[in-house]
């Protein structure tokens, strides 16, 4: 979980996310398990705060929407590249996001 901790600005976006891949995104992780997601708009800014999960058996991130079940999770396969600063998420095994964390 520790390679998660800090901020990741997005770099590349799937193509359905089109209004926040223009601006864009960050991803905070912190080490009580949650994470602040904002993106950035051309109009404004939405952030909301949710809890996330690592497995490291199968290098699985699940971000819930915090207070609810983790049923309702959303859950991504990950993969760290370049020394761990480069996140890559995968969303049933297509590339979702890729993010470069910041120093």
């Amino acid at each position: 979980m520790d390679k998660f901790i800090g901020t990741w600005i997005a770099v590349e976006f799937p193509e359905y996310i089109e209004n926040v891949s223009e601006v864009g995104a960050t991803w905070t992780f912190t080490s009580n398990n949650s994470i602040l997601i904002t993106n950035i708009y051309k109009d404004n800014v939405s952030e909301a705060v949710n809890e996330f999960k690592v497995n490291d058996e199968d290098s699985t991130l699940c971000v819930n929407p915090g207070g609810l079940p983790y049923d309702f999770s959303m859950c991504y396969t990950y993969n760290f590249s370049n020394e761990n600063t480069i996140l890559t998420l995968k969303y049933l095994g297509n590339q979702f996001m890729k993010f470069n964390k910041v120093q």
